[in-house]
């Protein structure tokens, strides 16, 4: 072989190692080239990879090049390219012998589509994540994670089949250097996909690849990178201190809710292990799936058929009934027909569908709403309930009760079962035991593992209060926080202010609040437009954002704005001598007494309220 890497197509048509006959040369780098072989004996097509003989005299490329088959060889997962052999040839030349993987990498794909649907980019960040996972098992981290490293394998009447490749600057376990070859202090990566502390030189670990993960995972639902600069190290001080850049709006806000947390600045807000991201994207997964089909759409009978069948509760299900047909007019009296068998639980009285349905064709469906919650209520608070503002009604919860002896025996008997041993029921119960218990750090991380398995039970309003307890505990507060923004959705907000309402005041907890408050601010988009009004009422001060907040609090507010509504009223305040107006703009046509009128007789819904 010639020892310049120009006349590197030589070995096309030789045999290496007494068994690879060379085929094609599929690519050229600085480091070394790459060819499609066969093995002659096993007739098997493998990717033979070798270093460019100039490269041998650097002891760095040869280390990263042992690397990287030491790292292949170790994991074996169906989301990795596998090592299969490695050697020195008679005129000093390395090579390595790794799957061959027919496809398209992410990268040509991103060029050629710019963006992809959200569901294709969970689809093949759950597998990258799996490959990670196998690879942080064994200690390695992979460094440098980016669409070109991330091939895309179709095959027909399949998904999409991720490989990650090329482990050359991994960092791997090795014997007598923790760190692995490369010295602390250097900076090896991608530049437009190195995490905060890759970009400083920082010693990293498995967060690090989560970060890159995050950064890949942006650009596939907004068509571009957070981060874009020509200049090397000004896009590295862009990773360490800047805000990502806005995401695109058609961005469903659980994909945008992983990709928040995967690019956290410091590594310990991060999502912490491979494992745990797969669950965040197995309930993005689940949120996408639920939204694909809206109800107003030509295909909302599909979507309201699956409310009003498999809804969580009686109210759900009529009121998904009830919009389905009143967008229908009289038709639905055939589809009443159809269905007169199908019968609906509410308040533990089972309904007949078929009747339910025609009395919505007829009166409508909030006056079958009204009827229910009127029917639920009794008495006089049933003529409170008639009005705009009601309490919504307690939801009932699905898990498991007891008294503290038999969820002691529950927790004896589940801790003996090893992690993977335990089925769902197992987790609710541990859960719900180490609730009864007072240990709350564990119950925070029980309800971790019920909700990765059943996401459904994120508006479950015991679940929910036995997290507002947990949150109390230093660790329970992390846990509880890292849920809520990543799989409670708006129950998730509804929680945090109630925690936040518990500690705001409390000078032992002041930087957990202040850190609350500001999370508040950022979820305030997936609020309730009850709460969401709380919170910017909190968060702006003066006017003019606070003129349309006001404007939307004299239709949503409820109790919860009270106190920050009634303070606006003071007219006075601003100025050198405080005599003068600081909020004038809210006090056009009646709107800040609309506001005020309406948050004093509308209480705010319980926990997991829909």
């Amino acid at each position: 072989m010639s020892e310049t890497s120009n006349d590197v197509q030589t070995l096309v048509g030789q045999l290496i190692a007494d068994r690879y006959l060379v085929e094609k040369l599929l690519g050229v780098g600085g480091m070394g080239s790459v060819y499609r072989a066969s093995h002659v004996q096993l007739r098997k097509t493998v990717a033979l990879k070798t270093l460019h003989p100039e490269m041998t005299r650097l002891p760095e490329a040869v280390a990263r090049f042992e690397r990287e088959a030491i790292a292949a060889s170790r994991i074996e997962h169906r989301n990795v390219a596998a090592a299969t052999d490695f050697g020195r040839l008679d005129d000093g030349t390395f090579y390595l012998i790794l799957e061959y993987v027919e496809g398209e990498s992410l990268r040509e794909k991103l060029y050629r589509e710019k963006c992809l649907e959200p569901g294709l980019s969970l689809h093949i960040a759950h597998q990258i994540t799996e490959a990670l996972q196998a690879a942080h098992v064994h200690g390695i981290v992979h460094r440098d994670l980016k669409p070109e490293n991330v091939m895309l394998v179709t095959r027909p009447g399949a998904k999409v089949h991720v490989k990650v490749l090329d482990f050359g600057i991994a960092k791997v376990p090795l014997e007598g250097s923790p760190e692995g070859i490369t010295a602390i202090g250097s900076v090896l990566g991608t530049p437009s996909y190195m995490s905060p502390e890759q970009c400083s030189g920082r010693i990293i670990d498995e967060r690090s690849d989560l970060y890159s993960l995050g950064i890949i995972l942006y650009e596939c639902v907004n068509g571009r990178k957070p981060f874009e600069s020509d200049d090397a190290l000004a896009l590295l001080a862009l990773h360490m201190a800047a805000a990502p850049a806005p995401m695109n709006q058609d961005v469903p806000s659980m994909v945008a809710d992983v990709i928040v947390r995967l690019l956290e600045k410091d590594p310990q807000d991060r999502v912490q292990t491979a494992k745990e991201l797969l669950g965040l994207i197995d309930a993005a997964v689940l949120g996408h799936q639920a939204t694909v089909l809206p109800l107003d759409t030509g295909r909302q009978g599909i979507r309201a058929k699956s409310l009003i069948l498999n809804g969580r509760s009686g109210l759900a299900r009529l009121k998904a009934l009830g919009t389905w047909l009143g967008t229908r007019s009289y038709s639905g009296f055939g589809w009443c027909k159809r269905h007169a068998a199908l019968r609906i639980r509410v308040r533990g009285l089972q309904i007949p569908l078929g009747i339910l349905a025609l009395v919505t064709v007829l009166l409508g469906a909030g006056c079958v709403l009204l009827v229910t919650r009127l029917w639920h209520a009794g008495g006089s608070s049933a003529v409170a309930a008639a009005s705009a503002g009601a309490a919504v009604a307690q939801p009932e919860s699905v898990l498991p009760k007891g008294t503290r002896d038999e969820f002691q025996r529950q927790v004896e008997r589940i801790e003996m079962l090893k992690a993977y041993e335990r089925s769902e029921r197992d987790w609710t119960l541990l859960a719900r035991g180490y609730a009864e218990l007072g240990q709350w750090q564990k119950c925070a991380q029980s309800y971790r593992s019920v909700l990765s398995l059943r996401p459904s039970l994120r508006s479950d309003p015991l679940l929910l209060s036995d997290m507002q307890l947990a949150a109390q505990d230093p660790e329970g507060f992390k846990l509880t926080l890292n849920l809520s923004e990543t799989v409670l959705g708006q129950y998730g907000v509804d929680l945090l202010w109630l925690v936040w309402q518990q500690i705001r005041h409390n000078p032992d907890q002041a930087e957990n609040a202040e850190k609350l408050r500001k999370k508040l601010a950022v979820l305030s988009h997936r609020a309730r437009p009850s709460l969401r009004v709380a919170i910017e009422l909190d968060f702006f001060q003066n006017c003019p954002n606070l003129e349309g907040v006001v404007t939307r609090a004299a239709k949503f507010a409820d109790s919860r704005s009270l106190e920050a509504l009634e303070a606006l009223t003071k007219a006075t305040g601003c100025g050198p001598r405080l005599e003068y107006d600081c909020t004038p703009c809210v006090r056009g046509e009646g709107l800040l007494e609309k506001a005020i009128a309406r948050a004093r007789e509308t209480s705010p819904p319980p926990l997991g309220a829909d």
